[in-house]
């Protein structure tokens, strides 16, 4: 078992590589203009990993990809004017995204889009906004049985759904 903690704040990058099963990473950034992902995108690969995020601040930016099963995620963001990519692929999986402030952008699809879309099945997502003027873009190709649950708190916030099947 795997058991990775960082906590770090003001202008960081952390990048990521988390390969294996039954692993837990932990990783909290406090301050402004921080990054996870690095230069790249940050991700997990195998299953029954558990993972938690928090970015606490302004300007901060997440680029995560997860690939596995039986994956826990649990992210909160706290603050303004913040940026998250989630590229996801598994199944069974359970996501619960928390964001509090004004004009963030959340961008959440299965790895690619299009005929070598990677598949996306039983994933159970929460999904909590509480601000005003953020976006969200939740987008799963070739997957059966996911479920999106969302509560939104403020104004002028979009949601755009994108949902493709194979026939």
């Amino acid at each position: 078992m795997l058991l990775l903690t960082l906590s770090v704040s003001a202008q960081n990058s952390i990048y990521v590589e988390q390969i294996g099963n039954s692993g837990t990473t932990a990783i909290t950034q406090i301050g402004s203009g921080n990054n996870i992902g690095g230069s790249g995108w940050a991700f997990s690969l195998g299953d029954s990993v558990n993972i938690e995020l928090q970015q606490i601040g302004y300007n901060n930016s997440l680029e995560y990809s997860f690939n596995g099963g039986d994956l826990t995620l649990k992210s909160v963001t706290v603050g303004n004017s913040n940026t998250q990519l989630y590229n996801v692929v598994g199944t069974s999986n359970n996501y619960r995204l928390d964001f509090h402030g004004d004009s963030n952008d959340i961008n959440i699809k299965s790895a690619e889009d299009g005929p070598n879309a990677a598949t996306v099945s039983n994933l159970n997502m929460l999904l909590n906004i509480n601000g005003n003027n953020n976006a969200m873009t939740f987008g799963i190709t070739d997957g059966a049985h996911n479920r999106l649950v969302y509560g939104i708190d403020g104004n002028n916030n979009t949601i755009n759904l994108r949902i493709f099947a194979s026939l």
